[in-house]
C-alpha cells in the first residue's frame, strides 16, 4: 500500500483533497494499521478545518518507522487526572510548532497540577516566562534521553502534538487570545530603543525563505528582490527575521536597487531575543516559518504569504489560523505565482496602522 499512499499525499500537495480523502478511506479499508495512510488522512481533515475529523488520525505520527522512539514507559495521558504526580509534555517536530502546540499549555495547566514541559533550548527562557505553573526544561539533543531530574516524579506523558486532540476539537475551541507568550520587558526596552535609532515610519519585520527540502523550502520561499514592491511602500522601515544567512542577499538588494532592510543576526540566535524584537514592530510579513507562530503566539500583527497549496496548519482556505488571531493569510490562486499576493500586500501596506 505505500505507492497508493504515496499517490494519497502527491494528490494532497496539490490541492485534490476529496481525491486524496477518497483514495486514503480504501486503503484503511484493506490495511486499518497504516500510519502513514493515517497521518496523510489526517493532514488532508485538518487542511479543511475538520478538526475532530483529523486529530485522531493523526496519532498515528507516533507509529511511523521514522518517528522518535518513546524515552521513557511512563503512561500515556488520555487527559484526566493523574493524582499527586506530574504530566511530562514531550517535544516533537520543528520549533515553530512547539509554539503552536504550546496554545494548549494553559489548558493542561487548568487540568493538572503539576506539569514538566520539555521543549527546544532556545525556547527555555520564553516558555518559562509565560507559563510560570509549569516546570520548563529544555530537551538534550539526543531526543531518546531526558533531562527530567529525579525530583520531579512523573505520573504521565504525552507529546505536545497529541495536545490539540484533547483541547481543540473544533473552531470553537480555539481561544480568541491576544497572545500567550510573555517576552522580557527588559529586552523589550532595548529592542524599542535600538529601532527608534532607525528613523521615522512603521517597522515592518520580513522573513522570505522557510523550511527545508523536505517541507517545500521551493513553494514556499522566494527571492528577497521579488518582494520589491513591498518594500518601496512608502512610510516603512523594514527589518530582516531571516533565520538562514542573508547578509548578501539584503546587501545586494541595497546596491541593485537602493532598498535598505535592517538586519540584526543577533535576533535569531535565540526565541527569547526574537520574541522581544518581534514584540517592537508594527508589523510581520513572513512566508511560511516558525516567525509566523512567533508572531501570533505573541498576539502581534502577522500577514503570511501563503502558496496555493499551504502546509495543513495553514488550512486549505479562508484569510485566518484558528491557532492565532492576529495572523492573516494571503494566498497564491495559482501555485508558484507570487505576483499578486504581492501586488495585494503591498496595496493594504499603504493603508495599514498598527
Amino acid at each position: 500500500m505505500r505507492a497508493a499512499s504515496g499517490q494519497a499525499r502527491y494528490l494532497i500537495e496539490r490541492g485534490r483533497i476529496d481525491e486524496a480523502i477518497h483514495l486514503l478511506q480504501g486503503i484503511l479499508a484493506q490495511t486499518p494499521e497504516d500510519p502513514d495512510a493515517h497521518l496523510y488522512l489526517a493532514t488532508a481533515y485538518l487542511r479543511r478545518g475538520e478538526f475532530a475529523r483529523g486529530w485522531p488520525h493523526f496519532e498515528y505520527r507516533l507509529r511511523r518507522a521514522t518517528a522518535q522512539p518513546r524515552r521513557h514507559e511512563f503512561p500515556e495521558w488520555q487527559g484526566g487526572s493523574i493524582g499527586n504526580g506530574a504530566l511530562l509534555i514531550v517535544p516533537e517536530m520543528g520549533p515553530g510548532d512547539e509554539i503552536m502546540f504550546a496554545s494548549c499549555f494553559p489548558d493542561v495547566l487548568a487540568r493538572v497540577a503539576r506539569v514538566v514541559i520539555e521543549c527546544e533550548p532556545r525556547l527555555v527562557a520564553l516558555f518559562s516566562r509565560s507559563f510560570p505553573g509549569a516546570v520548563v526544561r529544555p530537551a538534550l539533543p539526543d531526543r531518546t534521553e531526558s533531562n527530567i531530574a529525579p525530583e520531579f516524579p512523573i505520573a504521565a506523558q504525552i507529546s505536545a502534538g497529541s495536545l490539540p486532540g484533547l483541547f481543540r476539537g473544533g473552531w470553537e475551541a480555539f481561544p480568541q487570545h491576544s497572545g500567550y507568550l510573555v517576552p522580557d520587558p527588559a529586552k523589550v526596552d532595548r529592542w524599542r530603543s535600538r529601532l527608534a535609532g532607525m528613523g521615522p515610519g512603521r517597522r515592518i519585520g520580513l522573513s522570505w525563505q522557510g523550511g527545508t527540502v523536505r517541507t517545500r523550502r521551493l513553494l514556499r520561499s522566494m527571492a528577497l528582490a521579488t518582494l520589491l514592491p513591498v518594500l518601496r511602500v512608502p512610510g516603512t522601515q523594514f527589518v530582516s527575521l531571516q533565520y538562514t544567512p542573508s547578509e548578501e542577499e539584503i546587501a545586494a538588494l541595497r546596491d541593485s536597487h537602493g532598498v535598505a532592510v535592517h538586519s540584526f543576526p543577533e535576533a535569531n540566535a535565540d526565541f527569547d531575543e526574537l520574541a522581544a524584537l518581534v514584540s517592537c514592530l508594527d508589523l510581520v510579513v513572513s512566508v511560511q516559518t516558525a516567525v509566523v507562530h512567533l508572531s501570533g503566539a505573541l498576539g502581534r500583527p502577522c500577514w503570511v504569504l501563503v502558496p496555493a497549496v499551504a502546509e495543513w496548519r495553514y488550512l486549505s482556505e479562508g484569510e485566518r489560523m484558528p491557532w492565532y488571531p492576529s495572523v492573516r493569510l494571503f494566498r497564491q490562486t495559482q501555485l508558484g505565482d507570487w505576483g499578486p499576493v504581492i501586488t495585494r500586500v503591498a496595496a493594504e501596506l499603504e493603508g495599514f496602522r498598527s
